[in-house]
């Protein structure tokens, strides 16, 4: 699943074990709440990278997480900021 070496990243209060692969699915999701990135842009850009927002993980062309609890865990607190129009990060 290319990078085997895991490690704790903390973005905006979630901390979640992750390979080095999965950074740009978190960016993604930062620019979506920091306003950079349109929703539904942003979105499209993460499924394509083979995350779903129901909290599933299926590769789309390369594989990015290092789990399915990995890509539930982020999901789970990425939708719910979404859900309660959060659009910049909690501080």
């Amino acid at each position: 699943m290319g990078e085997e070496l895991l490690k704790d990243y903390t973005s905006d209060g979630i901390k979640v074990t992750l390979s080095e692969n999965f950074k740009p699915v978190l960016m993604e999701m930062e620019n979506i709440l920091y306003g950079i990135t349109p929703v539904g842009e942003g979105l499209a850009r993460i499924w394509k990278m083979g995350y779903r927002t129901n909290g599933t993980y299926r590769p789309y062309k390369n594989p990015v997480v290092a789990d399915n609890e990995t890509a539930k865990t982020v999901g789970d607190e990425f939708l719910d900021k979404i859900l309660n129009g959060e659009k910049t990060p909690a501080s």
